[in-house]
């Protein structure tokens, strides 16, 4: 929610008030609109956060200051989907966060880092398992399958085994699309195997209870995955 008073519930009264009054006063919607004319192909939400931070510390408490930028801030908003089956803690969701920001280009949510280099600060962080747990239910290929069986109403823990075959399929396909000493046919005949068994795996899984659109969510993963590292 974008809406200033909505974004503010949060706080007590007294401090609500306060928070939009500053707000009014610094002329949020003016900086917005003209930005927006200035800079069409960006976000002022995005841009403008930090002066709306600057604008809130004169009347808010550290504490509450950080609340604020977890609940609000565009930037690592779409860090909260992407661990959304870590079951982060605190401590863990705040340190995610800091580093998505600290890597996002400006303008856009692009990471100025590839996933190899993040995973080797999330393991700095956390250590080797729970980094291992982070990479795989934040892999594209998991959230793909986990959120296809969660609009299926299908169980959490057959809905997380679904999403771990889609990640060490998608993986696997990765890894062999970007085999250079593997020839063009070698390549697509291995990934096919690759995706046959992914299928077979969640049709094990699924028992006798077939959802063709987690099939769909993990056919379409491993083939867009093959697909960005075609030769």
């Amino acid at each position: 929610m974008h809406d200033p008073e909505e974004e503010l519930l949060f706080l007590p009264e007294d401090k609500r008030q306060a928070a939009l009054q500053v707000l009014i006063e610094g002329g949020g919607e003016d900086k917005k609109a003209k930005f927006q004319n200035d800079h069409p192909n960006f976000d002022p939400a995005r841009e403008l956060f930090d002066d709306k931070l600057k604008l809130l510390a004169q009347v808010l408490s550290a504490s509450e200051l950080e609340e604020y930028r977890l609940r609000h801030s565009p930037k690592v908003g779409w860090l909260r989907e992407e661990v959304q089956y870590l079951n982060c803690t605190p401590e863990e969701f705040k340190a995610l966060a800091e580093l998505r920001e600290r890597h996002l280009r400006p303008g856009n949510q692009d990471l100025s880092v590839d996933r190899a280099t993040a995973m080797d600060e999330v393991r700095a962080l956390f250590g080797n398992e729970r980094a291992r747990e982070y990479e795989c239910v934040s892999d594209f290929g998991y959230l793909n399958v986990r959120r296809a069986a969660d609009r299926a109403g299908i169980a959490s823990d057959l809905g997380d085994r679904a999403g771990r075959i889609a990640y060490e399929a998608r993986v696997a396909v990765e890894r062999t699309a970007k085999d250079g000493a593997l020839r063009s046919e070698e390549r697509r005949r291995r990934i096919q195997e690759l995706q046959s068994q992914a299928e077979m795996r969640l049709s094990a899984a699924l028992g006798n209870t077939p959802q063709p659109a987690l099939r769909s969510a993990l056919v379409s993963t491993l083939q867009n995955t093959a697909a960005t590292f075609r030769p």
